[in-house]
């Protein structure tokens, strides 16, 4: 990309979502002059471009490239949420980085843990500062769908307990504006409720939930309410309605210690106690209530909360876009390799496997591997292995797979998925298959020594 013009990020979060972008030469002025614009979202969207969420094979590739209007491929990159979050924080002086100042995270040698917290999904990596200032990953990313919306569902499991389930899911249906714009006024309340805040706390619902409630149940909301067992917890006045803070600030409980075990077990796992900062980002991490939670629990951790934290993340995807060097080495979160035919060993090979291919017998769906899950892969790294092309491979393609297991022996075990194929043109060719890791994708280039004919493929690395 050293040609271009300027460098554009997308985020299509589930609850927030934006763009921001910045030209070339502001980025070699004042790499910070980042031009950004986000906007809450229909409350569901699934598409995540530039970031670990994108689950980029070849089916999930034609959503993204409609998107992008048919966007050349040396034009478009993934971005890694929490890599992104560090390469943004990074640029900021020491000042700018939280309202209370903070400290400088970014020495080298320093590790840090990335809490990327989004509507959706949280994200945690984490990061080494090298001596040059680039970053290095020493902890595969990991997370799980515990973000903000876990706070929705816990309000919705109370709006069903309060008017029923079946009436939730019709309402839903008949009356989809109204339900959306309840959640966008419960988007806003959850981000502005604090951990001291008493009493009850009072939000706008759709005039429709009640009468619609009366049409169907014959009976006012409000008195069935007041007579059941959420009675002086919950209420409802004309178009609002009101709940204690105590039962509120509980929506958050299961995300938050879901996410609170998880980066535990980071931190025991890995032998990462030493770690003593933390760097929370994302929309949810603009909570009070998570922010405090997490420093309760993480007492001997210094928590660094930057600025407009919802923004961190895709203004750091602009920064990766023009400089996507800035990572040197990411642990992988499978393990990579090919499917391919060796000789037969009995009593090893399973039995079902033997095939009689070129006047002997080898054994079908092993699998060779290139890069172990949990191994350090530099960027740029190229991985080459030498083999002879079989009829197998001109009749269904060299398989590339992907495995949880860091020591698969076939293809065909439980732990192990298929990303794609490389299909031949000749049967006994020596060839070289190099499989290069240039960051967020890999590729695997087999090139036929006997003709020179090259094939490639590419893949995402960041996750399946």
């Amino acid at each position: 990309m050293s040609d271009k013009l300027l460098v554009a990020a997308i985020d299509f979060g589930t609850t927030y979502s934006g763009y921001a972008f910045s030209f070339s030469h502001e980025y070699a002025s004042d790499q910070t002059k980042i031009q950004t614009n986000t906007w809450i979202g229909g409350g569901h969207i699934s598409l995540k471009a530039l970031s670990r969420k994108t689950l980029l094979d070849d089916e999930h590739k034609k959503p993204l490239e409609a998107l992008t209007g048919g966007l050349r491929n040396d034009r478009l990159i993934l971005a890694l949420e929490p890599e992104a979050a560090s390469f943004w924080c990074k640029t900021l002086p020491v000042e700018r980085l939280t309202k209370s100042g903070g400290m400088d995270i970014f020495q080298p040698g320093k590790c840090y843990i990335v809490l990327d917290l989004g509507g959706g999904t949280v994200d945690i990596t984490v990061h080494q500062v090298q001596g040059d200032g680039s970053l290095t990953e020493v902890a595969k990313a990991s997370g799980g769908a515990w973000g903000g919306t876990q706070v929705d569902a816990q309000f919705q499991a109370l709006l069903e307990a309060l008017v029923g389930k079946g009436f939730m899911t019709e309402y839903q249906k008949e009356f989809t504006g109204d339900f959306l714009d309840m959640m966008r006024e419960f988007e806003v309340k959850k981000r502005t409720v604090t951990s001291n805040k008493s009493g009850m706390i009072t939000m706008r619902i759709p005039a429709s939930l009640v009468s619609n409630y009366k049409t169907r149940k014959g009976r006012l909301l409000v008195d069935d309410v007041r007579k059941s067992g959420h009675a002086g917890k919950v209420d409802f006045k004309r178009d609002k309605i009101l709940i204690d803070a105590e039962v509120f600030k509980g929506f958050f409980d299961k995300s938050v210690q879901t996410t609170i075990a998880h980066v535990r077990e980071i931190l025991k796992g890995n032998d990462f106690r030493s770690i003593d900062t933390m760097l929370l980002v994302g929309g949810f991490a603009e909570s009070e209530i998570v922010q405090n939670k997490i420093k309760e629990t993480f007492l001997d951790k210094k928590i660094i909360i930057p600025n407009d934290s919802g923004l961190v993340v895709v203004k750091g995807a602009v920064l990766f876009g023009h400089n996507p060097n800035i990572v040197t080495s990411r642990i992988s979160k499978y393990t990579y390799g090919t499917e391919i035919i060796n000789t037969f060993v009995d009593g090893v090979h399973p039995e079902k496997y033997r095939v009689f291919e070129n006047g002997r017998y080898k054994c079908r769906y092993l699998f060779e591997i290139y890069v172990r899950a949990g191994e350090a892969v530099p960027v740029n790294a190229v991985v080459s292995m030498d083999f002879i092309s079989d009829t197998f491979d001109v009749a269904e393609g060299v398989g590339i797979y992907a495995s949880s297991d860091p020591d698969p022996q076939y293809v065909t075990e439980k732990s192990c998925f298929k990303l794609g194929s490389i299909v031949l043109e000749e049967a006994r060719h020596r060839l070289l298959n190099e499989m290069q890791f240039g960051g967020t994708e890999f590729t695997l280039q087999i090139t036929d020594l006997e003709t020179g004919v090259k094939r490639i493929n590419c893949f995402d690395f960041l996750s399946h």
